[in-house]
C-alpha cells in the first residue's frame, strides 16, 4: 500500500506530517473557508519510538482523545482515512426514505404480521430513533 496515495485522496484537508526523533505523527484538519487549517478539531495518527503500535486520536481544542490502537501500519492508515471521512464528511440522504420504509412496513403488517415483524423488527432498524 502506498500511504502517500491514500493521504493524497484527502486533498480537501490540511495534512501535516511530523518526524520528531523516532516518532511519526500525522495530523489531518478540515479547512476553513479561507483554506487555512481549522485547528479546533482534527484527527491524529501517531507512531511512538518506532514501535509497531499506531495510535489514532481525535483532537478537540488541543486535547487528544484516543480512538484506538493498530498493530499493522496498513490498517492504521486505513483507520485514519475512514475516521477522517466519517468525522468531517456528511452523507447526503434522501428525505423520502423514512416515509417509504414506513409505508412498506405498514403494508407488511397488514398483509402478514409474522413476516413484517421479521423484516421491520425494531432490533434491525428504527425509523424514529437511533439504536
Amino acid at each position: 500500500m502506498n500511504y502517500n496515495d491514500l493521504l493524497n485522496k484527502l486533498d480537501n484537508y490540511n495534512i501535516k506530517t511530523e518526524k520528531i526523533g523516532e516518532d511519526t505523527i500525522i495530523y489531518v484538519y478540515p479547512k476553513n473557508n479561507d483554506g487555512s487549517a481549522n485547528l479546533d478539531v482534527g484527527i491524529k495518527l501517531k507512531n511512538s519510538n518506532g514501535y509497531q503500535i499506531w495510535g489514532l486520536y481525535e483532537i478537540q481544542r488541543n486535547k487528544d482523545y484516543k480512538l484506538g490502537d493498530f498493530s499493522i501500519k496498513d490498517i492504521a492508515f486505513l483507520g485514519l482515512y475512514i475516521t477522517v471521512k466519517g468525522k468531517f464528511e456528511k452523507i447526503k440522504g434522501n428525505n423520502h426514505v423514512k416515509s417509504e420504509l414506513s409505508v412498506f412496513c405498514n403494508r407488511k403488517v397488514q398483509k402478514n404480521a409474522k413476516k413484517s415483524t421479521e423484516v421491520c423488527h425494531p432490533n434491525y432498524f428504527s425509523l424514529f430513533s437511533f439504536r
